[in-house]
């Protein structure tokens, strides 16, 4: 594997292309289209911080975070975690990667299997990458459901019993068994109440800290935006237009993209 200097950079991608193709018709018929999803983006994610990447939905944001995992296989471009490039990994060879960098996804529902409990979503991870053994995984499981804010009275019932926030809750804590260092977090308090949003955005900055996690924090809210995110990168249309400190991309957007994003913020006057 190639190596780049890192710096103080955790992940980052050099001209990456994610492309769709599908055909169409029978025979002398076919066509063949070609969706550009993620179009020759370079984005450095700087270890310990939050990144942000907004932007419109169908832009490109979700198919980049599951490139970077490599859940999805990108078409052209580079990889490279802690400056390894890992780009052109096999399976077997993505194996001691996918503990270091795991996802949350938006639906909490849709992402916990509705037949296995809590405390079987969040052990199978521990016991299939070796972390734990059935002589400490409960009290693993236990650990880790306090990390979260998880009541142990909770380990044996399934997601069907519990709120969204709660069903995140467990999304957040099997990613976390693995003990990883990158997270990409898509969308993952957009499916919530607004009330119970800041609670799962306060968990992730707490957890941030005290894991010294990097986040790719995916949302198309900017005000979330603003709240969690050290840095944005706005996405439009498969494409980076602009990337800055979060505060000075909402006093100074330079991209006319970002300013129309800006200005389409509901604004409360009394």
């Amino acid at each position: 594997m190639s190596k780049i200097m890192t710096e103080n950079i955790l992940v980052e991608t050099k001209n990456l292309n994610t492309h769709f193709t599908k055909t169409t018709g029978i025979f002398f018929n076919k066509k063949t289209q070609t969706t550009k999803a993620v179009k020759d983006v370079s984005l450095k994610i700087p270890k310990g911080e939050i990144m942000g990447l907004v932007g419109e939905s169908g832009c490109g944001k979700s198919t980049f975070g599951r490139s970077i995992l490599k859940l999805i296989t990108p078409t052209s471009g580079d990889i490279y975690f802690k400056g390894e490039n890992i780009t052109t990994l096999s399976k077997s060879e993505m194996i001691p990667y996918r503990k270091k960098m795991q996802m949350i996804f938006q639906d909490p529902y849709g992402s916990l299997n509705p037949r296995m409990s809590v405390f079987d979503i969040i052990s199978e991870p521990l016991l299939v990458h070796n972390i734990a053994n059935s002589s400490n995984v409960n009290s693993q499981v236990a650990k880790i459901m306090n990390l979260v804010g998880l009541a142990k009275r909770y380990v044996k019932k399934y997601p069907h019993e519990f709120s969204g926030g709660q069903r995140q809750r467990i999304a957040i804590a099997r990613s976390l068994a693995v003990e990883p260092e990158f997270i990409v977090a898509d969308e993952p308090v957009s499916a919530l109440d607004v009330s119970i949003q800041s609670q799962i955005l306060n968990l992730l900055l707490d957890l941030k800290n005290e894991l010294e996690l990097t986040i790719l924090f995916i949302s198309h809210d900017l005000s979330v935006v603003k709240y969690i995110c050290n840095n944005v990168a706005v996405m439009y249309n498969g494409e980076i237009q602009e990337e800055q400190k979060t505060s000075d991309l909402f006093k100074n957007p330079t991209a006319d993209y970002t300013k129309k994003l800006l200005e389409s913020i509901p604004k409360i006057s009394y």
